[in-house]
């Protein structure tokens, strides 16, 4: 499982990565270790470069299925948020 150190420490490039529709491949840190794999953002492997490399190969060959779990996981967020900040805050966030 994720360190203590990676537990608070989240790594902000996989939020970008995320919301650029870039599939990730990460270890097992914290909030990713159960987000990744639960919502086929990705893929989670051992830090050895063989296990990243076929990582990659693996989300390469399939890359409309990441994709495509990605943009969902996206919008269900989004709509999270906006639910979120509608009920506590009575506040209208804009959407695109």
């Amino acid at each position: 499982g994720p360190s203590n150190y990676s537990w608070y420490g989240i790594p902000s490039k996989i939020f970008e990565y995320i919301s650029n529709n870039v599939p990730v491949v990460s270890t097992d840190v914290a909030f990713y270790s159960q987000e990744i794999p639960k919502n086929n953002l990705g893929i989670l492997v051992d830090p050895r470069k063989e296990l990243v490399f076929s990582a990659i190969d693996t989300i390469k060959r399939n890359y409309s299925f990441y994709a495509g779990a990605i943009n969902h996981y996206r919008v269900s967020w989004n709509k999270l948020v906006r639910d979120f900040y509608r009920e506590r805050f009575d506040v209208l966030i804009e959407t695109d």
